[in-house]
């Protein structure tokens, strides 16, 4: 069977499965969002990256994974 094909009937199979940000909206209450986001901006280095570690360089791994 043809890759896209499948991909297409293994979207429509499901199609009212909540997603990822469906998910998050009912873990993260209101606070915690802003907390998060206070966490992330405190931690975050001058150009915009993050490191390995609190007090690391910018590294384009240690920014995928924040």
């Amino acid at each position: 069977m043809h890759e896209l094909t499948v991909l297409r009937m293994h979207a429509c199979a499901r199609p009212h499965t909540p997603g990822p940000m469906h998910a998050l909206t009912q873990v993260f209450t209101p606070p915690h969002k802003l907390e998060a986001i206070r966490y992330l901006r405190n931690h975050q280095n001058v150009d915009g990256g993050y490191g390995l570690h609190i007090e690391g360089t910018s590294t384009m791994f240690g920014t995928a994974l924040r």
